[in-house]
């Protein structure tokens, strides 16, 4: 893509397929583009969350297995999920997941898989967020250890508490 000004967007790989009635797409990652590399190659863990203004906020972590999975991507859509657009990537979360509640949005994830659990939130809808916060450490070594395990999981407010779930261990 070139704009006015005679900027140049990098190239990135892409294929055309069938998308069911009714579906969009919010991202697509080609197998072989490499600009995510060190992350990862796959997209994974989707999560989404309306906020108070209505805008819908999308997340999706980049993995592969012996890769550091550290990468969300985050996306927004201000017309009910019929069109899509970038807003960041959010360095050193993966298998997060995104909440709305008490008119802020969070992130809660792991820094990389079986890493430490951490939180952090936006004031504005995705666009800027608060330096994450370190709940529980996880080993940030590839399961040698065991560490944290936590896919995107729902987030549940239950008598001014908010409950969700995750595990400590590995595959070993």
């Amino acid at each position: 893509i070139e704009a006015e000004n005679g900027n140049k967007s990098r190239t990135r790989l892409f294929r055309t397929g069938v998308i069911p009635e009714g579906c969009t797409v919010i991202n697509y990652l080609h197998p072989d583009d490499p600009y995510y590399d060190f992350s990862g190659k796959f997209l994974g863990s989707p999560s989404i969350a309306r906020t108070k203004s209505g805008r819908l906020i999308a997340s999706m972590d980049v993995f592969l297995s012996f890769k550091p999975q550290n990468l969300t991507l985050t996306f927004y859509s201000d017309d009910d999920g019929k069109t899509w657009r970038y807003l960041n990537d959010i360095y050193r979360f993966f298998w997060s997941t995104l909440f709305y509640y008490k008119d802020v949005l969070y992130i809660i994830g792991v820094t990389t898989e079986y890493g430490d659990l951490r939180i952090a939130c936006s004031y504005d809808e995705g666009i800027t967020w608060t330096e994450a916060k370190t709940i529980f450490y996880g080993s940030n070594f590839s399961c040698i250890y065991g560490g944290v395990h936590r896919p995107p999981m729902q987030i549940v407010p239950y008598k001014g508490r908010l409950y969700t779930t995750c595990e400590y261990g590995c595959w070993e």
